[in-house]
């Protein structure tokens, strides 16, 4: 379900899937599994029977934030996972990966450009924020319209990526 809570914190820390059917044992990346609206990459008579998350480097940090309209156990009107590795003052790897946008969880690789190389500064996080939703193209469901989606998530985008640098400068490589 593009709303779920597992795919984009999946996602932003590089995870893989392992899949287990009648033909053997394969692995995806986990952003390669989600290939429509409640539709995955597995054929007949697979499983997922594991999902592999690689180990956290020293200076790495991430944050989830997620938006939905009560408390307890609601969907996510929209939500944000980012990855960081800060290393001599600056962001050497970030994923920003975001859930219950659109149909699939969406990894931004512009976000990923634009951040990689800079210090992680509350102004380079709000230019990230700034072009998250270009980047996502929110849809409207049965759930919440795009124009809620459009207006949470610079501000989920922001938090996530301040929190995860602030989490990385405690975390030195």
């Amino acid at each position: 379900m593009p709303c779920a809570d597992t795919p984009a914190p999946c996602i932003a820390a590089g995870a893989r899937v392992r899949l287990v059917g009648p033909d053997g044992e394969r692995e995806l990346p986990a952003e390669a599994f989600f290939v429509g609206a409640r539709r995955t990459a597995l054929r007949a008579g697979e499983l997922l029977v594991e999902i592999i998350l690689p180990a956290q480097p020293a200076g790495a940090a991430s944050s989830y934030q997620r938006f939905t309209r009560r408390r307890g156990s609601a969907l996510a009107v929209a939500s944000v996972a980012a990855r960081l590795t800060v290393s001599h003052g600056r962001i050497a790897t970030a994923r920003v990966a975001y859930g219950a946008v659109s149909s699939t969880p969406v990894l931004s690789a512009r976000i990923e450009a634009l951040l990689v190389g800079q210090a992680p500064t509350d102004a380079i996080c709000a230019q990230a924020a700034a072009i998250s939703v270009e980047e996502t193209l929110p849809a409207a469901d049965v759930r919440r319209s795009d124009s809620l989606r459009r207006s949470v998530l610079p501000v989920l985008t922001r938090r996530a990526l301040a929190e995860a640098a602030a989490r990385a400068a405690r975390r030195p490589a």
